[in-house]
């Protein structure tokens, strides 16, 4: 890739829409769509950024018209990728959008590689590495936090605080260098004391980053929420309930779950997988005791687990197994099947199983009653299993790589002051914490990394 070259893709996802748009990219953009655009005047004419309405053509076939469009040229620097943007507005027909791209490609563009206007945004210095990681997140966002994690990392959140923590070593490298360097001028070393106050804030700072994995987690694949209970409690109905939609079978029978169902929802600005598991009970039926194998699996690997209870029935030891194998986890006691009655043992042993800390929510999935509760206590624990949400979240696997590999060149710094080493090998534990930190923005990756990031884009972004 030259960066010269014209690059051209579909924008807009494919298929039926009320819009596509098609856009292309290079210093000879412009003199492209001139090939395929007929409007009032020619689009080199028109102001940057303004909306020109026109038709495009295929190059070899003036006469033809492909779509009645609306055309911008966004002139270099002032666009997305730093270079000339040309965009094309036409009515959403794949068809049409299809052939626009052909025009396109004949009139002189080639076809855009996956997060390719990204990638030239990058390299033209219009993002850095963090920002253009934060376009693929924003338009994968799952839930209102992560939409408003992926924006704030796009608009500079995390460069910043990457760019303080770079910014207090190189105050401590670059004397030390100099030091190493130049000690006939230079015959005091840097002060020992100060030095490793730095390098203990920086830790601190990485530290800070490093507690928000669980919440980047979330952010990026959702949280889970296992409905675990004995055979007939009715977790099915609670799952159709919550999820506003006949997603799991609700038969009288026990034991009709025998493996493991889920749907999604949002809850908290969260993605939430809420999971119907089978019922949980001995059993000598070989289907059956794979379900509720299934069942104890999807229990502990749960964010959050909702231990269900029938709140007419005195709990069995059925429900004491479910009880024992949830003890421990986040989780809410639902007492189900209010409408049908309360035993009071029952809300004795629920309150028992829920702690000082829990919560015991009687509901009713079939007529809806305590459902908003529920709703609104699950939220909150969810939001607490996620932990404290200020500032931009990491939620990309590199950073978390990049930022325990900076941190280990800092204890080993640490340890180095510790046992008076020589300057050079304090220097050079702070250079491979600097170079680790500057992968996560860009200012230390290769062209082998950046094809590995950009090739996970969508084509078009």
């Amino acid at each position: 890739m030259t960066g010269l070259d014209v690059i051209a893709a579909l924008a807009t996802p494919a298929g039926i829409g009320a819009l596509a748009v098609v856009r292309l990219s290079g210093a000879g953009a412009e003199a492209v769509a001139e090939r395929v655009f007929r409007g009032r005047g020619p689009l080199s004419a028109a102001p940057s950024h303004q909306l020109r309405r026109g038709v495009i053509v295929h190059p070899d076939r003036p006469d033809d018209p492909i779509d009645d469009v609306l055309a911008v040229v966004m002139r270099a620097p002032a666009s997305y990728t730093g270079e000339t943007v040309v965009e094309f507005s036409g009515h959403g027909s794949p068809e049409a959008a299809r052939n626009i791209v052909e025009a396109l490609i004949d009139a002189g563009a080639r076809p855009a590689a996956p997060g390719e206007f990204t990638r030239r945004a990058f390299l033209n210095g219009k993002v850095d590495l963090a920002q253009a990681e934060a376009v693929a997140e924003l338009v994968e966002a799952r839930g209102q936090r992560a939409r408003r994690n992926a924006l704030a990392q796009l608009q500079g959140g995390l460069s910043e605080q990457i760019g303080a923590l770079r910014r207090g070593l190189l105050d401590e490298l670059a004397p030390l260098e100099a030091f190493i360097d130049f000690g006939d001028d230079v015959p005091e070393p840097p002060g020992i004391r100060r030095m490793a106050a730095t390098i203990a804030e920086v830790r601190s700072g990485i530290d800070r980053l490093l507690g928000g994995r669980e919440r980047g987690r979330m952010m990026t694949h959702g949280a889970t929420v296992a409905l675990a209970g004995r055979p007939n409690v009715g977790k099915s109905s609670l799952l159709n309930a919550l999820a506003g939609q006949e997603r799991a079978l609700v038969h009288d029978a026990p034991g009709t779950t025998r493996d493991v169902i889920d749907v999604e929802i949002v809850l908290g600005g969260y993605a939430v997988r809420l999971v119907d598991t089978a019922g949980i009970r001995a059993t000598l039926d070989p289907v059956e005791s794979a379900g509720v194998e299934r069942a104890r699996r999807a229990v502990k690997e749960a964010d959050v687990a909702l231990l269900v209870l029938e709140a007419p029935e005195p709990p069995g030891e059925d429900d004491r197994l479910v009880a024992a194998l949830i003890e421990g986890r986040p989780m809410l006691v639902v007492r189900n099947k209010i409408d049908l009655g309360d035993d009071a043992t029952c809300r004795e042993f629920a309150a028992r199983v829920a702690g000082s800390d829990g919560a015991v929510l009687p509901v009713s999935a079939r007529r809806g009653d305590g459902l908003d509760d529920l709703v609104a206590r699950l939220s909150g624990r969810i939001t607490i299993v996620a932990g404290d949400d200020e500032g931009p979240t990491m939620t990309c696997l590199r950073h978390y790589e990049a930022l325990f590999r900076a941190r280990a060149a800092l204890e080993r710094a640490t340890g180095a002051l510790a046992t008076g080493a020589f300057a050079d090998m304090l220097a050079a534990e702070l250079r491979e914490s600097l170079s680790a930190l500057g992968e996560i923005t860009g200012q230390s990756v290769g062209p082998e990394i950046l094809d590995t990031i950009f090739s996970r884009f969508c084509i078009g972004k």
